[in-house]
């Protein structure tokens, strides 16, 4: 069924159940009771003129609650009040006085206990319609219906009669359909509105109604329930959540009606109950995600705009006035190339121009924005054309960003980038010019001191020839320093060669150079496969050449230095480690053995100048990879570094 379809059985429905609810309806339209007064199921309908005393009218009801005929009950006069029970007559006047004075049309209600013909006593509920008055505004005749108090729906006995007038009702698929008392009992319902619920009908039955509603609609359901039972309306609709038997939430649609009562208040409440599960999710989703999206503009520095293809605009979203200061009405319409900068503008122009005529998206187009201070704001801009049913550009859709806190960012950051690069070169210049000077006087210092040494050997006490020797060696170590300091110094200015080698060939030519210590100090290498990496073969040497140096040097009195050169391939790169079984180092110092100068042994203990590691990061990070250490002491030492891995296909 289609909701089209669905809606006009609804409408249907509705017609049908307002037809059935004036059958049950006490008040008389007609002012007469002819068919409907027939057709009544409930209570004892009459017409009774003031003039003679005497019914005009009464139905088989009436004649069975009275215990009389009907042709005795219009012939006996004054009946009707000799049957009230004597200590309810004397409101006999006054209920009378109030009909005489009633306006046609008004309606009253009365309860009085009254004796039938068999002397039974019983609680009647009565309720009266003005029908006609006499010249002088007096109340002729009246119509009503007695209905006896015991009856009035509290047995379920009578609730039957719905079953005879809304048996079509309750019967519909498409619908669920319920009906309930004053205190939220169910009376009926529908297997539609079960199946809805996943119940069935007799589960239903055995379920208070709170029960079957989500928490959050119970107290506004409850406030309409109360508001037809009062009588302040005879109707509502809304849009509520069910919780169904498996706990899922379910979305639905009811219409709701009171059935009044021979004492004019509502017992009985229908409901029909139409499924709008899916509707209503796509609904709160489309609403979700439009109040997401409309949180994240409102908090962003991204405006949305539409312009027309005269640059014009059309729509710009409501942050636009917390980013410019403008309000939006102001700037519908108005050509936004007036707001750019004036050595701007002409090129925007021209940009419109070329995006009419050749309509295609651009995006990051950047410059300037004037905004309502005067203060102009770097914007970058994105969009893309929006055509027509007939294929013609019809307008740009797209956002601008205030870029104004980046912009500065970047120029902040490359002035200091600028700044840094300026001051690395001055150092790098300072360090190579007094490395380099400072080696001439150093050298000359040596020289005396050894020719000294050399013209007073066979003159010289003790303590003269000890000064000279230390005066030698000082001179010989500052010189090895300032020799390292220059080529520390020229790695910044070192022009690098990438290509893709083979390590365990460079490995191959450094074990050569290394023979000697390596036969003195017993150590063994093994060198495992290593991949292909990118690299400078010439820098890479250095590195290899630092690493195995160092992992003889700090080897363990009593044990002869054992060295692993390995490494593990990964998506990029390759991680190589060169392993010894040395003396170690605690790993609070794992970092600062990268610090040039920074030795962690007396000079008499290891000889070097500390700076071997420092090389071997500088040359790592000129490679774009990164160098660390693990380490425990007496236990050895594992140098990580890594490099871009290389293929054989591959040159760089």
């Amino acid at each position: 069924m289609t909701e089209e379809e669905q809606n006009k059985e609804v409408s249907n429905l509705k017609d049908e159940i307002r037809r059935l609810k004036r059958l049950l309806d006490i008040q008389d339209q007609e002012g007469f009771p002819g068919k409907i007064m027939e057709q009544s199921f409930l209570g004892a309908r009459f017409v009774y003129d003031f003039r003679t005393g005497c019914y005009v009218y009464c139905d088989e009801e009436m004649a069975r609650l009275y215990g009389y005929s009907r042709e005795e009950i219009y012939n006996t006069p004054g009946l009707s009040l000799d049957l009230v029970v004597e200590d309810d007559q004397p409101r006999i006047p006054i209920v009378a006085r109030q009909i005489l004075n009633a306006d046609i049309g008004e309606e009253l209600s009365y309860q009085y206990r009254m004796r039938n013909r068999t002397g039974e006593v019983f609680w009647v509920s009565e309720r009266i319609k003005v029908l006609e008055k006499d010249e002088n505004g007096l109340t002729t005749t009246i119509s009503g219906i007695k209905i006896q108090a015991q009856t009035v729906l509290q047995d379920v006995k009578q609730y039957v009669v719905f079953d005879h007038m809304f048996g079509s009702v309750f019967k519909q698929k498409q619908l669920g359909v319920t009906l309930s008392d004053r205190s939220g009992n169910w009376i009926q319902v529908n297997k539609k509105f079960a199946r809805i619920l996943g119940y069935t009908t007799e589960e239903i039955m055995e379920l208070d109604y709170t029960r079957i509603l989500a928490p959050e609609f119970r107290e506004p359901v409850t406030r309409l329930r109360e508001e037809l039972y009062e009588g302040s309306r005879d109707s509502y609709e809304i849009e509520k959540q069910f919780v169904r038997k498996d706990g899922h939430l379910i979305w639905v649609k009811v219409f709701g009606f009171g059935i009044k009562q021979i004492d004019g208040n509502t017992e009985l409440v229908v409901h029909l109950i139409t499924e709008t599960d899916r509707e209503k999710r796509f609904e709160y989703l489309i609403k979700e995600s439009e109040e997401r999206f409309k949180n994240v503009v409102e908090s962003s520095n991204t405006w949305f705009w539409e312009i027309d293809t005269n640059g014009c605009w059309r729509y710009i979203s409501n942050n636009f006035t917390n980013i410019t200061g403008y309000p939006v009405n102001d700037l519908i319409g108005v050509q936004m190339t007036d707001y750019r900068s004036s050595e701007e503008r002409a090129l925007f122009v021209e940009t419109i121009k070329k995006l009419r005529d050749h309509p295609e998206g651009f995006a990051d187009l950047e410059g300037k924005f004037r905004c309502a201070n005067g203060e102009y704001i770097r914007i970058s801009a994105s969009g893309v054309p929006i055509f027509n049913e007939s294929g013609e550009l019809a307008y740009y859709r797209g956002s601008t960003t205030n870029i104004t806190e980046r912009v500065k960012a970047q120029e902040a950051l490359m002035k200091t980038m600028r700044d840094l690069q300026s001051s690395n070169q001055e150092l790098e210049q300072f360090a190579y010019a007094a490395s380099h000077d400072l080696q001439e006087p150093v050298r000359l210092m040596t020289s005396y001191a050894q020719l000294l040494e050399t013209r007073l050997i066979d003159n010289m006490d003790e303590d003269t020839n000890r000064y000279l020797s230390y005066i030698v060696q000082s001179g010989k170590r500052m010189r090895t320093l300032i020799q390292s300091l220059l080529e520390f110094s020229r790695l910044g200015r070192q022009d690098i060669n990438l290509m893709v080698t083979q390590p365990a060939e460079i490995i191959s030519t450094v074990l050569e150079d290394l023979a000697v210590t390596i036969q003195q100090s017993k150590a063994t290498i093994s060198v495992r496969e290593i991949p292909l990496v990118i690299s400078d073969p010439l820098l890479m040497r250095r590195i290899f050449q630092n690493l195995i140096s160092n992992a003889i040097k700090f080897s363990r009195k009593g044990e002869n230095p054992r060295i692993k050169i390995s490494a593990i391939p990964h998506d990029q790169v390759v991680q190589i480690t060169v392993e010894d079984n040395g003396i170690g180092i605690k790993s609070d110092f794992s970092e600062e053995v990268f610090t040039i100068f920074k030795r962690l042994h007396a000079r008499d203990q290891y000889e070097g100048t500390g700076i071997g590691l420092t090389v071997c990061r500088k040359l790592i990070e000129l490679h774009g990879g990164k160098i660390w250490i693990e380490s425990v002491p007496d236990q050895g030492t594992k140098v990580h570094f890594t490099l871009a891995a290389g293929s054989e296909d591959r040159d760089e």
